[in-house]
């Protein structure tokens, strides 16, 4: 969880973001929803975390226009790996879509920008296969 937090850091602070919670306030509202949820003892949980500016008053890109304070969405369900693909294997895709350049967004930040990945979902599922396997743009 450590290193996933630190990440998530990091991110924010390429972006200039404040997400105005320290790190371990942020463990703590992530804990407080899988309790909440009555699944802190439980395995297999997985978190979704997600982290946003928060709201605007028009659907604006800039950062500075940001209403109030980040908006902090945890999401504790049950997802355990299935076993299936490493026991069948399993079939891809090479798509047609790329993954971004470094120079357009550093892959190193988990962000809600996938809209390259989800048009490479679709494409291998069209296509029959289990996933899709994207190219860098070299």
């Amino acid at each position: 969880a450590r290193e996933h937090l630190a990440r998530l850091y990091e991110g924010a602070k390429a972006l200039d973001m404040d997400l105005g919670l320290t790190p371990a306030q942020l463990q703590g509202l992530v804990y407080g929803a899988v309790d909440a949820n009555g699944m802190g003892a439980a395995s297999g949980v997985h978190i979704r975390l997600m982290v946003t500016r928060g709201l605007k008053p028009t659907p604006y890109q800039s950062p500075y226009i940001t209403l109030g304070a980040p908006t902090v969405v945890v999401i504790p369900e049950y997802k355990e790996a299935s076993t299936a693909p490493k026991e069948q294997g399993i079939t891809l895709f090479t798509c047609h879509v790329r993954r971004g350049a470094p120079d357009v967004q550093d892959p190193a930040w988990n962000s809600h920008s996938k809209l390259n990945c989800i048009a490479a979902c679709i494409q291998a599922h069209h296509a029959g296969a289990d996933e899709a396997l994207m190219l860098d743009p070299h």
